[in-house]
C-alpha cells in the first residue's frame, strides 16, 4: 500500500524531466508494486511526441486531462476533463498525438512496461492476451456535457457526481464531483476510511472543519484507516477521487 500522503500543493513540487518535453512529478507510490499517480506535462515545442505505434500494458492505466488537448487514436479528443481507464492488457495508442502542451494525471497499477504491436487487429482500444478484468474499458470524453447525479443530504443537495469508471466486482473506481460555492459536505464525511481514498483537486477551494484551505493542484492518498476530512467549498470547487476496494466485496 502507499504511504500516507497529506495534502500537498502540487505546485511547489519540482519538475522532473525524463525526456524532452515531457515533464513529470511523482505524487505518490507504492513501493512494493510500483503502483503510483504522476502529474505529467507534454510541451511539443520542445520535442514531446506520442507513442509511435499501438501497445499495451500489463497493468491498467488511468489518465485524466487537467489542460491541452491529447489522442490516442486521432478519432476521439480528450480534452480538460476528459477521462480514460485501460484495463490490463488493452490495446491503445493507434495513432498517439499531442498537438498542443498538455497536463494530466496518471494512474498506474504497477510499474508500467510497454509493448509495442506492429498489426493492431483494430484501430480502438482492445483487449490482447489471457488478463480479464471486471471494471471495463472507460472514456469519457466530455464529462462535463452529460448528466450529472446529485449528492443529497436530508433531500437537499450539497455536490453532483460523475462516476468516471468503477469495477462492480471490488467495489473500486473514480469519480469527479463538483462543489457549488458555499456547499458543505455532510458530516459523516468526516470517518475513518475503510478503503484508501486519493484526490486531486482540479479547481476552487475546499476547506476542511480545522481551517486548512485545498486549492487547485492540491493532492493527498490516504490509505486505509486513515481519517477523512470534511469539505467545505469556499468557490465553485472540482474534485477528483479515486477509490480502491471496499474490503468486503475484494474477499468475497
Amino acid at each position: 500500500m502507499r504511504p500516507h500522503m497529506p495534502f500537498i500543493d502540487t505546485a511547489q513540487l519540482p519538475w522532473a524531466t525524463p525526456a524532452p518535453g515531457l515533464y513529470s512529478k511523482i505524487l505518490s507510490r507504492d513501493p512494493e508494486t510500483g503502483a503510483r499517480t504522476a502529474l505529467n506535462r507534454l510541451v511539443p515545442a520542445e520535442g514531446a511526441v506520442g507513442q509511435p505505434k499501438a501497445h499495451y500494458h500489463h497493468t491498467t492505466e488511468e489518465i485524466l486531462v487537467l489542460d491541452g488537448m491529447m489522442s490516442f487514436d486521432r478519432r476521439v479528443w480528450l480534452h480538460r476533463g476528459s477521462y480514460v481507464y485501460h484495463p490490463a492488457e488493452t490495446v491503445h495508442g493507434f495513432r498517439s498525438t499531442v498537438p498542443t502542451e498538455t497536463q494530466f494525471l496518471s494512474r498506474v497499477g504497477k510499474d508500467l512496461d510497454f509493448n509495442f504491436v506492429d498489426a493492431p487487429a483494430d484501430d480502438f482500444p482492445y483487449p490482447v492476451g489471457t488478463a480479464t478484468s471486471s471494471r471495463a474499458l472507460a472514456m469519457h470524453a466530455s464529462p462535463f456535457a452529460q448528466p450529472w447525479n446529485p449528492l443529497l443530504e436530508d433531500g437537499d443537495r450539497y455536490a453532483r457526481v460523475f462516476e468516471l469508471s468503477s469495477d462492480p466486482v471490488t467495489g473500486e473506481g473514480s469519480k469527479l464531483v463538483r462543489y457549488d460555492a458555499g456547499r458543505a459536505e455532510p458530516a459523516a464525511a468526516a470517518h475513518r476510511l475503510e478503503r484508501f481514498e486519493e484526490m486531486f483537486v482540479i479547481e476552487g477551494c475546499l476547506v476542511t472543519e480545522a481551517g486548512q484551505r485545498y486549492v487547485a493542484g492540491c493532492y493527498a492518498f490516504l490509505p486505509p484507516g486513515t481519517m477523512r476530512p470534511r469539505f467545505h467549498a469556499t468557490e465553485n470547487s472540482l474534485l477528483y477521487v479515486s477509490y480502491g476496494a471496499l474490503p468486503a466485496l475484494a474477499h468475497s
